[in-house]
């Protein structure tokens, strides 16, 4: 739902006012994600985890830290996942976009973030499918977890949780 509310609002799709397919298909996406929320228990989990997820302002407040964090995070990046890091982290460094969208990218980028930092921490193997990578990979993997801005964003990220 959230995907088909930013393509209209990029204009790449006209808005549900204007196309009855469109008006048809989020009435569609509505009813589906009504019947997941109700009885998926998966999906109920994860979202009593997102509520948990508090204080995504602590990111905009610590916009610095987040940017470096992200920065250093990006050189063992490539693909979807650099540019992922990138767009979250706009997202949430950034007052003026709306609270629900800076929780939905605080909680992104926090996942990715953890995963690469448990990646760095438990391989030296260069792979993933290919998100992860460098030539240079043996060095960068110490210093991205010994970089302080890194261990830093992985602290306010334990925060967020509930954890630290």
């Amino acid at each position: 739902m959230r995907r088909l509310t930013v393509r209209i609002a990029n204009g790449e799709c006209p808005s549900e006012a204007k196309d009855p397919l469109i008006a048809d298909y989020s009435a569609q996406l509505k009813e589906v994600l009504a019947d997941i929320l109700g009885h998926d228990l998966m999906t109920q989990d994860v979202l009593d985890r997102r509520l948990r997820f508090t204080s995504p302002d602590l990111m905009l407040t610590n916009r610095i830290l987040v940017l470096e964090a992200v920065y250093e995070l990006r050189q063992v990046t490539k693909g979807r996942l650099n540019t992922a890091l990138l767009s979250d982290a706009e997202v949430v460094t950034t007052a003026n976009v709306d609270l629900v969208e800076r929780k939905v990218s605080a909680f992104r980028l926090a996942g990715r973030a953890l995963r690469i930092v448990k990646w760095a921490g438990g391989t030296a193997i260069a792979g993933g499918g290919g998100v992860i990578y460098g030539s240079d990979l043996m060095e960068a993997v110490p210093k991205l977890l010994a970089n302080p801005a890194v261990q830093s964003f992985i602290n306010l990220i334990m925060k967020m949780l509930g954890l630290g």
